[in-house]
C-alpha cells in the first residue's frame, strides 16, 4: 500500500495540506488518509498517531472502507491496537457489509493474539456472518501463503477455548470440518477432530467431511484422529506408503527444508520475477519472515526499476527491523546507507518513503539521516521529514524546523509546511 506522507496531527487540527505535493496543488489530506497512516504505524508497533487521532475526536467506531475500525486491529500483528480501541469505546458487535464482526476478521486472518483480546473482552465465539459462517468456519480459510498451518491451528485452539462450537453449521449446512478438509487445511482439521468434530456430519447436499476431500490423506486423518482404527498415524502412513501425509501429522522433520526452499524461492522472485506484483509480494513475504538473511536482498530491491517494488522493499525492511532482534543487533548502518542513496532519486514519493523508513528505524543514525531531508526540494519529502522529527521529539531538528516555520510563512510560500513545522516544534518542546 502506498504510504501517505502527511503529518497526522496536522490533519486532526485542520491544517490545509494544499501545495504539499510538488507542482500543481493537491487536495487536502482527509481524516481517512491520516487514519490509514496511523494504522500503518500501528502495524509497526507505534500507537502514538492513533492515540493522537483519538484524543482529537476520532470515533473508535468509525468505518474505513466499509469496515469498523476494530476490524483493522485484526490485521495488525500485535493486540495493542485492539486493546486501545476497545478502551476508547469500540464495540465488539460492530459489523461490516458482510456481517462479519471483529472476531470473524481475526479468525479469517489467523490472528490468535487479537482473537484472545476480543474473546477476553466478551466477543461471541459463535457469532456468524451473512453466510452463517462462524469465526471457527472462517479460521479454516486462513490463507496458507500468509500464515503457517500451525498458525491456523493456533487460532482454532483459541476459538475452541473460547467456547466455539466445533459442529456449528453455516447456511449450507457445512461444519468447520467440511471447510477444513475441503481446503486441505489438515492442521486445523486435526484440531477440530480432537475437539469432537463429527466426521460423519452431512451438509445440505448430504456430503460428509470425509467425502469432501476423498483423498487418502483425509481418510487417514479422520480414521486415526477420531479413533476409528487402532493403527497409529505413522503405522498407517508407512503401511500404505503415504509419506506425503507424515509432515501434515507432524511425524517427521521435513518442514524445515520446505521452509528453506520457500525462502530461496521468494528471494528469486524479488530479484527477477517479470511481474511487478510478484516482486512486491516477495518483498512483503521476506519482511514478514523475520529472517536476517532477507536484509541484503531487500536492500538490493531499493534500486528496482519499478518504484512500487522499491517501496514494498522499504516497508519490508521496516517490518524486518521491528521484528528481528538479530537485524537490530547488527545496527542500522547498511539500511541507512541504502536509504541515503535514494536521496538522489528523481521520484519524490520514493524519497518520502525513505524518510518514513528511517523514522521506522528510529535510532540515532537514522534520525540524523532523516534530518538531511528537511532541506529536500520537494514539500512532500520535507513534510515527511517534519513528521519524523515530531514523532521522535528530535531536538536536533529544532533549528531547521524553525527555519522552515519562518521562511515558508510568507503568503507566496507554502504555508502548509510552516504550520506543520510549528506543530512539530510544539510537539518536541512539550514537557
Amino acid at each position: 500500500m502506498i504510504r501517505t506522507a502527511f503529518l497526522f496531527f496536522a490533519v486532526a487540527t485542520g491544517c490545509s495540506l494544499s501545495g504539499v505535493a510538488q507542482g500543481a496543488p493537491v487536495k487536502a489530506a482527509s481524516k481517512t488518509a491520516a487514519l490509514e497512516r496511523a494504522l500503518d504505524r500501528a502495524n509497526k508497533g507505534n500507537l502514538k498517531p492513533m492515540h493522537a487521532l483519538l484524543d482529537r475526536g476520532l470515533s473508535p467506531r468509525m468505518h474505513l472502507q466499509g469496515s469498523p475500525l476494530l476490524h483493522f486491529a485484526a490485521t495488525v500483528h500485535g493486540p495493542e491496537l485492539a486493546r486501545l480501541l476497545l478502551a476508547r469505546g469500540a464495540r465488539l458487535d460492530d459489523r461490516d457489509a458482510d456481517q462479519n464482526d471483529a472476531l470473524c476478521i481475526a479468525a479469517l486472518l489467523g490472528n490468535a493474539p487479537v482473537a484472545r483480546v476480543l474473546l477476553a473482552a466478551g466477543a461471541d465465539a459463535n457469532s456468524h456472518n451473512k453466510d452463517g459462517d462462524t469465526p471457527l468456519h472462517l479460521a479454516t480459510l486462513v490463507n496458507a501463503q500468509a500464515i503457517s498451518s500451525s498458525g491456523s491451528a493456533d487460532i482454532a485452539r483459541v476459538l475452541i477455548a473460547g467456547h466455539a462450537q466445533v459442529n456449528s453449521r453455516n447456511k449450507g449446512g457445512e461444519t468447520p470440518l467440511h471447510l477444513a478438509i475441503g481446503g486441505q487445511n489438515f492442521a486445523i482439521a486435526k484440531v477440530l477432530l480432537q475437539a469432537g468434530a463429527n466426521p460423519n456430519a452431512r451438509d445440505k447436499a448430504g456430503v460428509t467431511p470425509t467425502e469432501v476431500g476423498k483423498t487418502w490423506e483425509t481418510m487417514v486423518l479422520v480414521a486415526t484422529t477420531s479413533g476409528k482404527r487402532k493403527l497409529t498415524p505413522s503405522e498407517l502412513a508407512d503401511l500404505k506408503g503415504w509419506q506425503s501425509i507424515k509432515p501434515l501429522l507432524g511425524l517427521n522433520a521435513a518442514a524445515p527444508s520446505k521452509a528453506a526452499s520457500e525462502f530461496e524461492h521468494q528471494v528469486a522472485d524479488l530479484k527477477s520475477a517479470p511481474d511487478v506484483n510478484t516482486r512486491y509480494n516477495a518483498a512483503e513475504w521476506l519482511g514478514k519472515s523475520h529472517d536476517p538473511r532477507a536484509l541484503m536482498p531487500l536492500l538490493a530491491a531499493f534500486s528496482d526499476k519499478q518504484w512500487t517494488v522499491a517501496e514494498g522493499a522499504m516497508l519490508a525492511v521496516g517490518e524486518l527491523w521491528q521484528g528481528t532482534p538479530t537485524v537490530r543487533a547488527q545496527g542500522s548502518s547498511p539500511i541507512v546507507a541504502a536509504l541515503q542513496k535514494l536521496g538522489a532519486s528523481k521520484n519524490e514519493t520514493l524519497r518520502a518513503d525513505a524518510v518514513q523508513t528511517l523514522s521506522d528505524l528510529g535510532d540515532a543514525q537514522s534520525l540524523t539521516a532523516a534530518r538531511a531531508f528537511l532541506k529536500d526540494a520537494s514539500p512532500l519529502v520535507r513534510a515527511e521529514a517534519i513528521t519524523c522529527a515530531a514523532d521522535h521529539k528530535d531536538r536536533a531538528a529544532l533549528a531547521e524546523l524553525r527555519t522552515i516555520a519562518q521562511s515558508d510563512h510568507a503568503p507566496a510560500k507554502n504555508t502548509t509546511l510552516s504550520q506543520l513545522a510549528a506543530h512539530a516544534i510544539a510537539a518536541i518542546e512539550m514537557p
